[in-house]
């Protein structure tokens, strides 16, 4: 069987999220004046954003609640007084920065470029655009579908549509 197009997903697929959510964490936490906020956060941050990330896969908050629903919950446990909203749009800016590629991501797509390849994600739109588009890879992908434009989420069917 000969394929025509490659799907592929963006965070730890092509990208490594790991590493830009770590850099944007530290870069926010020290802009907002608490530079070990990222390491003394980041376990309570990662349960939060992972429930709320199952929430807006289910369809129960939309993407723009989860940005800064986030970081309303993590201030509220650990009586943090910043501005939830300045805190996410500063984060985001920073996850934006975060083009860390996966070893082997511009070898793999090299490799498979006769072949028709396109992202499909979840992700944030500014965040993913950005991110792409500051990486080696941002000429390789005939189609970049994101979640948050097309009105559905992976894992249902009308994304792949």
């Amino acid at each position: 069987m000969k394929y025509e197009i490659i799907l592929f997903d963006v965070d730890d697929t092509l990208f490594d999220f790991k590493m830009a959510e770590s850099h944007a964490l530290h870069n926010t936490f020290t802009q907002f004046g608490l530079p070990q906020g990222a390491t003394e956060y980041k376990s309570s941050y990662d349960e939060i954003n992972s429930v709320l990330w199952r929430e807006a896969e289910e369809g129960l908050i939309t993407s723009a609640q989860l940005r800064v629903e986030r970081f309303k919950r993590l201030f509220t446990v650990h009586k943090l007084d910043f501005n939830p909203d300045a805190f996410s749009a500063a984060y985001l800016r920073y996850l934006g920065e975060g083009a860390f590629l996966m070893d082997g991501a511009v070898e793999l797509c090299d490799v498979l470029s006769e072949y028709r390849l396109a992202i499909i994600t979840n992700g944030i739109k500014e965040v993913q655009t950005s991110r792409i588009q500051l990486s080696p890879l941002r000429d390789v992908f005939e189609q970049v579908i994101i979640s948050e434009e097309v009105g559905c989420q992976k894992p249902q069917a009308g994304i792949f549509d």
